[in-house]
């Protein structure tokens, strides 16, 4: 009877939101086991009146908690709404959502009144909340025990030898070889991180890190890896310095598996949601209080605001899983590992332990179809063989898909590279292409997890075979469409080094330093240290510096191995802008454009030390014609005579060194009156009353 009903809630709920001209909400209505600090995202699906957007529109209320204030924006879109909760909702409540009919669209219609509700999780106890901290890296386990997740300190070097070998190099495409790699034993080891090879095995560029996944060039032109000392993802740029870190909403876990980044700053993520669930539902063997491990996708705007979240929870059963053990206290039912952002702009995901690839609508967040597991929608055509425990879902150019089939389940156990036509409208699918690693007993090797296929531009296939077994299995190779190896490289034995991801790319920019990497350093009256961290390419820099009021920019080159300098001769108490420009050849002809403009100040001068000012004699004072200025060695270093409103009269430079040296200034056409004699020296400055008679 619990199942009826709360499937009977759900459906009573959705038909309800179908019936409205609500394009999207979340949480989904009916949804259960929602987290406390979960927002409201509300599209109709047409753009909005932003005037007609204000609090008092909308109303949170829960069962327990009462009513809520919150926050609201309007993302870039112009039709989404998102509702930011200032405090938690209580557990094991409903919590109620109302849409008054004042909202309105900018072409004036008005948008119709709307309620629905959704359930909180209940309260976990403190043991299940250390069961979900330590059920995690026991999931991630079944592929790497007791690796120590980021606990060494990144350190940049092109010292990798050993790490590798290329196997095979017979005229392979153009391009750069970009990958993660760990130790697949869970020991330390001086390769783990992500690096940058060149076809004949030069290092280009190696980050020794802790934990990474899926190093990888991002559809923006920014770059992604997954760093999991801060279980989150890092936004690099071309330098690969991070300048973002990326973690979900709404109180989910991140997970290490993808980053999709578009050009207009659109993100997509994938998350990981826990939750106790009652699995004696389905089977009275089961576990009364199982951890269940479920996917959550989101997408956030340009401004970082959640505008879409899929949960599985809401859209498939745990017993879709045909291969895990339900029976077991916990339970990784989707491990979604790929997301890809479609022509149409839609989402198509993998889930592993589904089986399945499926496309999700970016608009309403409902299953467009689904292609094998349980629910598979698709005939596969002349014996074309599905595929089980696969990655890397990807659409290629040609409108056709391909990822790697890691093959767990199939009828043969083997693991394959393989491109599928897909009618989408017939829901058929078609094996147009595939490729398997021949072993040396008439199969095909085998690759328990991760992996990754690409098709380059020439038509070649660039596979990272993921997990290995044996040592000695290659663990990335770049074929023809006719299946010749033209490239293979095999990882190290030692520690068994492993690689989530690898890709080709022809990545060779002439780009600026980092400037959120930019910093002045030893800054005094007349000196700045100006230091950056190198750039991608670079054989020298221009730096450029400027004062302020300024027109004219002073520059200097400063050699590619060198990534400071220090500017000497400033004016003290001033504001200085300075920028950097890359040169990635000797003749100047291959740039970067400049990097944005930073400032500092110079600090002002220090009084003079009693010593020093005493030791400076002025006479006379008063003065009708010659003034006389007795000091000594480097104690002063220029005179400013100003009148009283601080207008420069006379300014002279001293560069003596001797002891008891006299310095004149000629006063015989001043008007009578009071000025002041500015005193600047090493030490610092001081002023002196001067009367002209």
């Amino acid at each position: 009877m619990k199942i009826f009903i709360s499937i009977l809630f759900t459906i009573i709920n959705s038909i309800a939101f179908a019936e409205s001209r609500y394009q999207y909400i979340s949480p989904k209505p009916g949804s259960e086991m929602v987290t406390i600090n979960h927002n409201i995202v509300i599209r109709p699906g047409m753009v909005l009146d932003p005037s007609s957007v204000s609090s008092d529109r909308f109303s949170i209320r829960g069962s327990k908690s009462g009513d809520h204030s919150f926050t609201i924006v309007i993302s870039t879109d112009g039709k989404t709404i998102i509702l930011t909760p200032l405090v938690p909702y209580a557990y094991s409540e409903e919590v109620s959502v109302m849409i008054s009919d004042n909202l309105k669209a900018k072409d004036g219609s008005a948008i119709e009144r709307m309620e629905y509700t959704f359930q909180t999780h209940r309260a976990y106890t403190d043991a299940e909340n250390e069961n979900f901290k330590r059920e995690r890296p026991m999931m991630f386990n079944n592929y790497m025990e007791n690796y120590n997740i980021g606990n060494s300190g990144d350190e940049d070097t092109r010292d990798i030898e050993g790490m590798f070998e290329i196997t095979v190099n017979t005229n392979p495409a153009p391009g750069h070889i970009f990958f993660d790699a760990f130790s697949g034993y869970g020991s330390p080891s001086e390769y783990t991180g992500y690096s940058i090879i060149s076809n004949d095995g030069d290092s280009l560029f190696h980050r020794e890190t802790g934990f990474v996944d899926d190093f990888k060039l991002l559809r923006n032109g920014l770059f992604g890896v997954y760093k999991g000392s801060y279980e989150c993802y890092n936004v690099l740029d071309s330098n690969f310095n991070a300048i973002d870190r990326i973690f979900p909403a709404n109180g989910y876990g991140m997970d290490n598996h993808e980053l999709q980044m578009l050009p207009d700053g659109h993100y997509f993520i994938i998350a990981q949601e826990f939750q106790v669930i009652d699995m004696t539902v389905y089977d009275p063997t089961y576990y009364p209080n199982a951890s269940v491990f479920g996917t959550v996708i989101q997408e956030f705007d340009e401004n970082k605001n959640l505008v879409f979240e899929w949960r599985a929870f809401d859209h498939v059963e745990i017993i879709e899983a045909l291969h895990e053990n339900l029976a077991s206290g916990y339970i990784d039912y989707m491990h979604t590992n790929a997301l890809e952002i479609d022509n149409d702009g839609h989402i198509l995901a993998s889930h592993r332990h589904l089986d399945q690839i499926t496309k999700i609508d970016r608009n309403t967040g409902e299953f467009i179809w689904r292609l094998g597991g349980v629910e598979n929608e698709f005939t596969f055509l002349n014996g074309s063989p599905t595929f089980s425990y696969q990655h890397d879902i990807r659409r290629i150019n040609n409108g056709n898909i391909t990822l790697f089939d890691n093959g767990n389940w199939n009828p043969e156990v083997y693991s394959s590279a393989r491109e599928y036509y897909l009618d989408e409208e017939a829901k058929t699918a078609d094996l147009v292409w595939s490729y398997s690693y021949p072993d040396d007993d008439g199969g095909f090797l085998f690759y328990g997890a991760m992996g990754s296929v690409q098709r380059l531009p020439d038509g070649n296939t660039f596979i990272n075979w993921g997990w290995r077994g044996p040592v000695q299995n290659p663990s990335m190779s770049e074929v023809t469409p006719t299946g010749e190896i033209v490239w293979e490289l095999r990882l190290a034995g030692a520690g068994n080094m492993v690689s989530y991801r690898s890709h080709k790319y022809e990545y060779d920019p002439c780009v600026r330093p980092t400037f959120e990497r930019m910093r002045e350093v030893d800054v005094t009256s007349d000196m700045a240290t100006l230091e950056w961290p190198s750039a991608w390419n670079a054989v020298k820099y221009k730096l450029q510096y400027s004062e302020k009021g300024s027109d004219i920019w002073q520059q200097q080159i400063v050699e590619g191995g060198q990534t400071s300098q220090t500017l000497t001769n400033l004016t003290p108490n001033s504001v200085y802008y300075w920028r950097l420009q890359t040169f990635c050849d000797q003749a100047e002809t291959t740039l970067s454009p400049f990097t944005q403009i930073k400032k500092f100040e110079t600090l002002p001068l220090k009084p003079m030390t009693s010593e020093v000012y005493e030791s400076i004699v002025i006479y006379p004072n008063p003065v009708s014609d010659i003034l006389n200025v007795k000091y000594s060695g480097t104690s002063l270093t220029e005179l400013r005579l100003v009148n009283m409103i601080g207008q420069e009269l006379i300014s002279t430079s001293l560069d003596g060194e001797e002891q008891n040296q006299i310095a004149t200034l000629s006063l015989v056409n001043l008007p009578a009156g009071n000025y002041i004699l500015e005193l600047i020296g090493m030490e610092g400055k001081e002023v002196r009353k001067v009367f002209v008679e």
